[in-house]
């Protein structure tokens, strides 16, 4: 989403397999909020809330894999606001490692650091931290 002045702020990421959706938007068939920014390939499908609704309707599963996935991302959004309140830079960072390990190498470190809700200096700081930690064993792995 952009702020009133202009400033970027990553709320979201969807890896393989996820789905990423303005629930808000399709539930009510307002204008979204969001922009959405594919940094690699990626399938799109724009659909209105009476087409959604059919499909919901019409496709086998679908509902039941909606409303699990709906539950699983709540679920995720309030362990985020959580840690947007009570964590530190560095677990939020570890934490991101966790649910996205594929992830932190692959997006612009001015996105991660936006999501994390910290500067890029501080993810750099972060990495920097925890490169010096790992075992030389572990860094020779990576040749």
């Amino acid at each position: 989403m952009v702020d009133p002045s202009g400033k970027e702020h990553v709320v979201q990421f969807a890896p393989e397999t996820w789905w990423v959706a303005d629930n808000v938007s399709l539930a009510s068939g307002t204008p979204s909020e969001y922009f959405i920014d594919a940094v690699e390939d990626s399938d799109l499908l724009l659909i209105d809330p009476r087409s959604h609704e059919a499909v919901v309707a019409r496709v086998p599963g679908y509902a039941s894999a909606l409303r699990k996935g709906l539950q699983r991302h709540a679920a995720a959004k309030d362990e985020r606001i959580v840690s947007a309140i009570s964590a530190s830079a560095h677990d939020r960072y570890l934490r991101f490692l966790q649910v996205y390990p594929s992830l932190a190498a692959r997006v612009p470190q001015w996105m991660l650091a936006s999501y994390l809700g910290v500067s890029p200096e501080t993810v750099s700081r972060i990495r920097a931290r925890l490169a010096r930690k790992r075992p030389a064993s572990a860094a020779s792995n990576d040749h």
